[in-house]
């Protein structure tokens, strides 16, 4: 069974192990032990089981090949950066996608109101982080990573955002799946997808309390001042409002070019940053190779990077094909609990 295979076959593993335990085994814990963060703990529980099994299954295999190394406080600093100027681009992929779409991590982040700002980055930012980028970046990417860089980039990718389940974060999940990707080729460590992973979590969680405690503030100072009266009026209208579904045609469209424009931005800045971070860990390169395979270009090889990463090998033994019936069957079955 080739290397592609068998982490399909993972794929599919976690997937159905993922939904039996949501759908079956969580409804039967008793409702006084089952909260929000008791729900985010043992979601992300059934996300590790079948990564550990796996682990075993190949004798430790599977994890040993995972890249992590430390690549230096400074490079750290650089991709906390990166993370702030991709910030933009995924809010306008998440503002696109929440046309047609309810964002259920605002729902989420906004039932956790009420936990402590440290408990609610360990649940949303620190845990996904490591359990995530080890499932997704580590076994997943590494398995597929033995057939093309390019397969496994879209592949890991497109498994990430699938496995979200809903369509909302399917779109931007998706997206920084391949990010996330190219980072870990960049840097040669996952430890910098799971940096940059925590810090856009921790973002949205700190983001989330800042907007809360404004909207309190302005609500105990309209008590007291008229002047803030219609601010606080536009905070309680805006709670109400989970997806653009009621906004104009002229508001979506005056939204989204205004987050296109900062998106493009901040997009351009983080690829300069990225590229400057794989340059002082001597992988400029390798980085420009595989950007370069992901859109079908050829850029002009250096003797250090052997061809075979970048280009389709005829030969059954490297990695193998990833598409097969194993990864339809997920997929498949990540769609259907979207639509159900």
């Amino acid at each position: 069974m080739t290397r592609a295979r068998k982490t399909n076959v993972f794929f599919l593993g976690l997937v159905t192990f993922y939904i039996i335990a949501c759908t079956i085994i969580m409804p039967l814990i008793p409702a006084k032990y089952l909260n929000i963060n008791s729900s985010i703990v043992l979601s992300q529980l059934f996300v590790l089981i079948p990564g550990f099994i796996y682990v075993v299954v190949s004798r430790g295999k599977a994890i040993r090949e995972i890249e992590c190394r430390f690549i230096g406080i400074g490079n750290m600093l650089l991709l906390v950066l990166f993370t702030l100027a991709m910030v933009p681009v995924i809010s306008f992929i998440n503002a696109f996608s929440m046309m047609f779409a309810k964002n259920y991590l605002a729902e989420q982040l906004d039932s956790m109101s009420s936990n402590p700002l440290f408990l609610n980055i360990l649940l949303v930012a620190v845990l996904p982080a490591f359990v995530e980028e080890v499932t997704f970046r580590g076994i997943m990417y590494t398995g597929y990573r033995s057939s093309v860089i390019k397969r496994a980039v879209f592949a890991s990718a497109f498994a990430f955002g699938l496995f979200h389940m809903n369509v909302n974060q399917f779109c931007y999940a998706a997206f920084m799946g391949i990010i996330f990707s190219l980072l870990y080729e960049a840097t040669g460590s996952i430890m910098s997808s799971m940096l940059v992973h925590f810090v856009f979590n921790a973002n949205s969680v700190i983001l989330e309390r800042v907007i809360n405690w404004v909207e309190h503030y302005v609500s105990r100072m309209a008590q007291e001042k008229e002047k803030f009266s219609g601010l606080a009026e536009q905070f309680a209208q805006s709670e109400t409002t989970v997806t653009f579904a009621d906004y104009t045609i002229a508001q979506k469209i005056s939204t989204l070019l205004s987050l296109l424009t900062i998106a493009v931005i901040g997009g351009a800045i983080a690829c300069v940053i990225m590229g400057s971070i794989a340059k002082r860990l001597h992988r400029g390169n390798h980085l420009k190779q595989t950007v370069a395979s992901l859109f079908g270009l050829k850029a002009k090889p250096k003797a250090a990077y052997a061809p075979a990463e970048y280009v389709e090998q005829p030969k059954a033994e490297y990695g193998g094909k990833i598409l097969d019936i194993f990864y339809i069957v997920s997929a498949v079955l990540c769609i259907l609990m979207m639509i159900l």
